[in-house]
């Protein structure tokens, strides 16, 4: 939103800098450098919104079955562990809000809260069925199960012990 206000701006700017401007009857002359201002401001502002896009479509997603990974340009940026979700209700950390629609059929946007340090992910434009699939994954990491060997408690997704990596049933 920065970048349109910033080309829209700099477009009067600059505009009003170069060509001058009559007011009310009253002619403005043209003044160069404040045209400049509005190039540059129109510049800024294409700029931001390429990062923007770039950044956005850069941005993916990956689901394992011991956590929930944001990346960005190849890079980890944020992680929330599925164990953290154990014995706690998901309405606490999960929320669900319909979005729309996309050629008539419904697309919802999911913000997960981290339980430990309440950052959050907030994935956008989730069909019904990778909602429901999220759904599943988060009801089963929230399910407990103790490991036959030392007793840990492990999220049901684990498919080792998270103490000695004994196999889980």
């Amino acid at each position: 939103m920065l970048g349109i206000f910033g080309i829209a701006g700099g477009l009067i700017l600059a505009l009003f800098g170069f060509t001058g401007v009559d007011l009310n009857g009253v002619p403005l002359t043209p003044f160069p450098p404040l045209g400049w201002v509005g190039v540059v401001l129109v510049l800024v502002g294409l700029a931001s919104i390429i990062i923007s896009v770039v950044l956005a479509k850069s941005t993916k997603y990956i689901l394992t079955d011991r956590r929930i990974v944001e990346t960005r340009l190849g890079r980890v940026v944020k992680q929330i562990a599925l164990s953290d979700f154990m014995g706690r209700p998901l309405s606490q950390f999960v929320d669900k809000h319909a979005a729309g629609t996309v050629n008539g059929l419904p697309v919802y946007n999911i913000r997960i809260t981290d339980p430990k340090s309440a950052d959050f992910m907030e994935l956008t434009s989730l069909n019904q069925r990778a909602v429901e699939e999220l759904e599943r994954i988060f009801d089963r990491a929230r399910q407990v199960v103790l490991c036959t060997y030392c007793s840990t408690k492990n999220s049901a997704n684990s498919s080792t012990c998270s103490n000695c990596s004994a196999p889980l049933k």
